[in-house]
């Protein structure tokens, strides 16, 4: 999906530096994978790639799969500019050691080959997925074969979306949000549609920034409540 307005990234910084090569950029879907990463289903994927047997070495197989072929694709479209301005750049701020990882690394910046595999982040490979599978379909992207075929990581996301009653193609208040629109009555939608309206999300970063300070907040009270419980004893 393109990026909608209310998703534009804020001017960065050259160098922050970011070695995912695809964002899962859908309001709809980045919110209902939040929930599935809340509700822990990263922790039932991740016990099926380390288990023992046919299915955890097919997936553990997919995986490394996948992995490499983020790798090499960002390699490729490194050396198609400046390589040597690039690496050097990437050698300034990360080092040796950190700019060879930089760009061998797989999707969402994981490490290919790793000896404790962890899907890491359920939107990074929901939108390689859509990428991979959708976009590249039958013309087997870069003439590579392995860039299709059998993505189980990403339907078992897609299936448990499903089982949650999300339709992937998009609800009626969808349109608002990518359009960059906030009211519904001016566009039409009735309080129904009202209801089950998708809102822009909060990135996963900023909710991890917000529920710990909350936690900081929640332990200075209880340190000043034990404080003042002393005072009065």
């Amino acid at each position: 999906d393109p990026i909608p307005p209310t998703q534009f990234f804020k001017k960065r910084k050259i160098d922050r530096l970011n070695s995912g090569l695809l964002k899962l950029t859908c309001p709809l879907l980045v919110m209902s994978v939040d929930s599935l990463e809340d509700d822990g289903f990263m922790r039932e994927l991740n016990a099926i790639l380390q288990a023992d047997g046919d299915e955890g070495n097919e997936w553990r197989k997919f995986m490394d799969d996948a992995h490499i072929i983020h790798a090499k694709t960002r390699q490729t479209l490194i050396a198609e500019g400046d390589e040597e301005i690039t690496l050097k750049n990437l050698k300034s701020k990360l080092g040796e050691r950190g700019a060879n990882s930089f760009m061998e690394a797989g999707v969402a910046g994981a490490r290919p080959m790793a000896l404790n595999p962890d899907v890491k982040c359920l939107h990074a490979w929901l939108a390689d997925y859509l990428f991979r599978n959708e976009f590249c379909g039958e013309d087997k992207c870069n003439e590579n074969e392995s860039m299709i075929g059998s993505h189980m990581i990403g339907k078992a996301i897609l299936s448990a979306l499903s089982q949650r009653g999300v339709d992937i193609s998009g609800i009626v208040s969808c349109h608002l949000v990518c359009e960059g629109k906030r009211s519904t009555a001016e566009n039409g939608l009735s309080d129904a549609d009202s209801s089950i309206m998708v809102s822009v999300p909060i990135p996963r970063n900023k909710q991890r920034k917000r529920r710990d300070k909350e936690a900081e907040r929640k332990r200075r009270r209880r340190i000043k409540a034990d404080s003042e419980k002393l005072n009065i004893c």
